[in-house]
């Protein structure tokens, strides 16, 4: 049987689950802010690289919890990189966004 501990609010393994949860977020960050900066160094972009599919405006790379979003200037479109879906939901569970998408 677990022992609930007053002062974290959390049992045992609760509170294993949330430090392996944020160790596994902090990983996929990490890897992702990695991946663009090797990204905006190479010399081999794509020519489309930093506009927007939907209306061509310069996209900006713009802050959202702990993800980093593409917003267009132009139509206010929001573009995400691969894995940044799931870094959003996973810190969103509870609300809006991931009742919408199911967490």
């Amino acid at each position: 049987m677990s022992q609930f501990n007053e002062s974290t609010g959390y049992n045992h393994e609760e509170a294993e689950f949330k430090r392996r949860e944020a160790e596994a977020l902090a990983a996929l960050r990490a890897k992702l802010d990695a991946q663009r900066a090797e990204l905006k160094s190479s010399a081999s972009r794509p020519a489309n690289w930093m506009y927007c599919p939907k209306c061509g405006g310069q996209l900006a790379e713009t802050r959202k919890g702990d993800v980093m979003v593409d917003t267009c200037a132009g139509c206010g479109g929001v573009f995400l990189d691969k894995g940044e879906l799931e870094l959003l939901l996973s810190q969103s569970k509870g609300t809006m966004l991931g009742r919408l998408f199911g967490q």
